[in-house]
């Protein structure tokens, strides 16, 4: 059964065709080939520049200014912080009255390495009491390299190259172990 001349075969001349056996051509589907490679060319394009767009990642705790105005040295305690900022990213290992908040921003375009673009270390002191002693907030600036050392540890034995440790073994099977 054709249901095409019920519903018109101009609307849908693609159907018409297959129905038909006939073979579709550039014509025939008002196929505009400038509008669609310029559809194309503008997508591509949309895509070039969304890849260069830098990617942002914020990482850490970083209480804003209002938040911190409310830890108050000498009155607020080691409870008070912790309701108020979080419990801290670090503690120091040496002394457990000081506590850390370390937050990161940092930056890459595309494929190239992460440039940190901001980072902030709020440290806590305590006294014995536990209360806050004083507060203090150093920056990327504050912070410094450090060079690791270059040694290498000896070790004893030979040192075998790739081609000594396979062609090695070669050679000692079938003697037996010395008595």
């Amino acid at each position: 059964m054709n249901i095409l001349p019920y519903i018109g075969a101009a609307k849908f001349p693609m159907a018409s065709a297959i129905l038909h056996g006939q073979e579709m051509n550039a014509k025939s589907r008002n196929y505009k080939p400038a509008l669609v490679r310029t559809a194309i060319a503008v997508v591509g394009v949309a895509f070039l520049f969304s890849a260069c767009a830098p990617r942002v990642a914020n990482r850490g705790n970083n209480p804003d200014s209002e938040t911190l105005a409310q830890i108050v040295p000498g009155e607020s305690n080691r409870q008070d912080v912790a309701e108020i900022i979080g419990v801290p990213s670090v503690t120091s290992t040496f002394d457990s009255n000081e506590w850390y908040y370390v937050s990161q921003r940092s930056e890459s375009e595309a494929w190239f390495k992460p440039e940190i673009k901001e980072r902030k270390v709020l440290v806590i002191r305590f006294d014995e009491r536990g209360t806050v002693k004083d507060m203090e907030t150093m920056t990327l600036a504050d912070g410094y390299q450090v060079a690791p050392v270059e040694r290498i540890t000896p070790t004893a034995g030979n040192e075998i190259t790739f081609f000594g440790q396979i062609f090695g073994n070669l050679g000692r099977f079938g003697k037996t172990a010395p008595k």
